[in-house]
């Protein structure tokens, strides 16, 4: 949060749409980057899975032996939030979907169970347009 905005909260001037988040710790996460794949993106999706934010290797905090090093505050992310982030063959799920709020507090309190649950796969999605109708004369 910026100084301006922490200003009017203190003068409750301005309401944290939920309380705490303002005060969350930031989320520090590291990731390898290959070099020789294509440009690294991490790609932030709100919950219904539009791109919110996308990052590059050049947003990353610090890099160091192809590890890129993000730093991300709560309050700037969706209420709640899926990450992802480029790979050869399309993307790759990285954690969520998940609250920020309860990623920043997991992590500060090294909750390892509540991180497996955000690191957890999504389930797949199945597309039944093509599906057909079951009827056993459908089978060649």
């Amino acid at each position: 949060m910026n100084i301006f905005t922490e200003i009017l909260t203190a003068l409750g001037l301005v309401h944290e749409r939920r309380p705490g988040l303002s005060d969350a710790t930031p989320i520090e996460f590291s990731v390898y980057a290959d070099p020789e794949d294509p440009p690294f993106s991490l790609y932030i999706e709100d919950p219904d899975g539009a791109t919110a934010m996308t990052l590059t290797a050049a947003d990353a905090a610090y890099q160091s032996d192809n590890f890129l090093t993000f730093i991300l505050a709560p309050i700037d992310l969706p209420a709640t939030m899926t990450i992802s982030m480029s790979a050869p063959f399309g993307r790759t799920h990285l954690l969520g979907p998940c609250d920020p709020l309860d990623l920043s507090n997991a992590l500060v309190g090294q909750d390892d169970g509540q991180l497996a649950t955000f690191m957890a796969p999504p389930p797949p999605s199945i597309d039944l347009s093509s599906a057909t109708s079951g009827d056993p004369g459908d089978v060649a």
